[in-house]
């Protein structure tokens, strides 16, 4: 009888298993015990599969009579007045390193996660082949939500800003070194472009060049 025949499960067997549950990280992790990588995924992925996206927690200003010290609250929102409106984030990718942190953000805000991005497109501006192998691995885990434009050419502000060819839907302009998004802030951007006020609606973003002056008089 080969060595762990019963009652275990060899390393590739475990692999296999752990890819199938979507969990490569820990499939990358032979030196733990079978039983304890098992369990472990399937806890996320029970986790995964039955956490609720009716609503995302995120802060919201609360009213006082003190400007110099305004406070925040917890609050859940469940989009509901987004819910038929389509919005895409376009991004600027070409740099996988920034990219693969932008992406968890990215993936936390699509609709089939609880958020109110109907897709995302990949405006591949300047790129290797690495990156570009990284794009078609995260095209194949939200093959539904992410877009890769191959009939491209060239990264010019025209070019790119050709793929924005839906009528009717919001459109995102987001670069790939951003390394945060807070919890609802891009559908309050979609609120306030709905407001019909402003043309363009920008985040407050670190280190923006217009913004430099607003944060100068914090």
């Amino acid at each position: 009888m080969a060595p762990h025949s019963r009652g275990g499960i060899r390393t590739h067997q475990k692999s296999s298993l752990l890819q199938m549950l979507r969990l490569p990280k820990l499939a990358a992790r032979p030196h733990l015990p079978s039983w304890s990588l098992l369990l472990l995924g399937l806890i996320l992925a029970f986790e995964a599969g039955h956490r609720p996206t009716a609503a995302i927690p995120v802060l919201r200003k609360v009213d006082t009579d003190d400007p110099l010290n305004p406070r925040c609250q917890v609050v859940d929102d469940p989009y509901d007045d987004l819910k038929d409106d389509r919005i895409f984030a376009l991004v600027y990718y070409g740099r996988r390193t920034y990219a693969d942190i932008l992406n968890a953000y990215l993936e936390r805000n699509l609709r089939a996660n609880g958020g109110v991005l109907t897709g995302v497109i990949f405006a591949m501006v300047k790129y290797t082949v690495e990156d570009l192998n990284y794009l078609v691995a995260l095209k194949q885990r939200n093959p539904e939500s992410y877009i890769i434009p191959w009939h491209m050419e060239g990264g010019a502000w025209d070019v790119i800003w050709r793929l924005a060819d839906e009528p009717g839907a919001y459109y995102i302009k987001i670069d790939d070194d951003v390394t945060y998004i807070a919890d609802g802030a891009i559908p309050e951007m979609i609120r306030e472009k709905k407001r019909g006020r402003f043309l363009f609606v920008s985040a407050n973003v670190v280190n923006h060049g217009i913004l430099s002056a607003v944060y100068q008089e914090v």
